[in-house]
């Protein structure tokens, strides 16, 4: 019953991060107006909340190991509610820097701790079981909080955006405080145990694979929700909440895509399964850059293309992510740490990257995901080998 307690705090909790950006790119562009700006300095709200997210996470996995999971839990969602705050009535677009600053700095400690939670509370069946409810969590976020972004824009403005996380923030540090402590080993910090055991870590193949394919299948919902967003509105003279509308097109992508993974991954070989959805994946990925070329600015096109990327991702989303948890499990807050840190660092550097690109045609959205198909690949190859001994 407490396990069970614990999973659902957890499962509440978890699509704090991605719903901190979904819900939000549907303003974008009304953000761009507000404050006279360019669409890339607004953008760079996007990019600064993810590197700061990325950077974070390094400090609360030593953190969480010292002292605890809970405190430094509810410390940082007393941050992520102070940033959301500020946001709400930023006046200036350097005031809603700091906001997204102070909103990535406590969803590093949210999604850092809860993960080393999973990590701890969950074992075998039980912790696939969750990391499959984790990614329907996750498709759920996409479907819901791009729609819900671009309604509340079209009804009462970008502000009304942040009210509402700012309601989610609280409700979840209220469910916070009864939580349980999970972790009952702590350890003192020690500089040349924490250097030995982060190369152990960053240095297995496993971990590098796990970084390669997360970095690039979260970086195109980012790369989406950054070009799509201004594609539509500035591109095809749609609404924010058409974005929104298409988005939820997306989000059932990433809804089936979970569920496939549900009901395959204790049928089909972790090996097999990854393989598949990676050789299509990559053969989809050169049919919509083809049709890009020939079609720039389709709506169909781009509703096809993201919805079948997106539902091919994350069918093999769940199996990596069980198996990254269920390798590191001894060491759950620094390889967390250290993943999330990657990962966002990643994700940063290729939506910085991808904020400077056209924004009125799908030819860059796509051979996003070209890119991101072939790095999967890569990440498949490296992983080769304990993926059949995971099997």
């Amino acid at each position: 019953m407490k396990t069970r307690y614990l999973g659902l705090i957890i499962l509440f909790i978890f699509p704090i991060g991605q719903m901190s950006i979904d819900i939000y790119a549907p303003s974008l562009p009304a953000i761009s107006h507000d404050f006279l700006a360019s669409s890339t300095d607004v953008k760079l709200t996007v990019s600064l909340f993810v590197v700061t997210y990325a950077i974070a996470q390094l400090f609360y996995g030593p953190l969480s190991d010292q002292f605890g999971r809970k405190k430094p839990l509810i410390t940082a969602m007393l941050i992520y509610i102070i940033g959301t705050l500020l946001a709400t009535f930023a006046a200036k677009l350097y005031v809603l820097y700091i906001a997204r600053f102070l909103q990535g700095i406590g969803v590093a400690g949210i999604m850092v701790i809860v993960r080393a939670m999973i990590s701890e509370s969950f074992k075998g069946n039980m912790l696939k079981k969750i990391s499959s409810y984790i990614a329907l969590l996750f498709s759920g976020s996409a479907i819901i909080s791009p729609w819900i972004g671009g309604l509340l824009q079209y009804i009462s403005g970008w502000r009304s955006v942040f009210i509402l996380l700012l309601i989610y923030g609280l409700i979840s540090f209220i469910l916070m405080l009864s939580l349980p402590e999970t972790h009952h080993k702590r350890a003192q910090f020690n500089l040349l145990q924490f250097i030995q055991n982060s190369k152990e870590i960053v240095t297995h193949c496993t971990f590098l694979s796990a970084i390669c394919f997360q970095s690039v299948v979260l970086s195109f919902f980012f790369v989406f929700a950054l070009q799509g967003t201004f594609v539509i509105q500035k591109g095809l003279g749609m609404s924010a909440s058409a974005f929104g509308e298409l988005a939820l097109i997306i989000g059932f992508g990433v809804l089936i895509g979970s569920l496939i993974n549900k009901t395959y991954s204790t049928r089909i070989a972790t090996l097999q399964l990854i393989k598949i959805c990676f050789s299509l994946m990559l053969l989809t990925s050169i049919i919509f850059v083809i049709f890009s070329c020939l079609f720039p600015q389709s709506l169909y096109l781009m509703v096809i293309a993201s919805f079948i990327w997106a539902l091919i991702a994350t069918t093999a989303g769940p199996s990596f992510f069980s198996l990254f948890l269920s390798t590191f499990s001894m060491n759950a807050g620094l390889s967390n740490a250290l993943s999330g840190f990657a990962t966002y660092t990643l994700v940063g550097i290729i939506t910085f990257i991808m904020s400077h690109f056209q924004q009125t045609n799908l030819l860059p959205i796509c051979i996003y995901t070209l890119f991101a198909s072939i790095i999967a690949w890569g990440s498949y190859f490296a992983i080769k080998r304990p993926l059949r001994e995971f099997s």
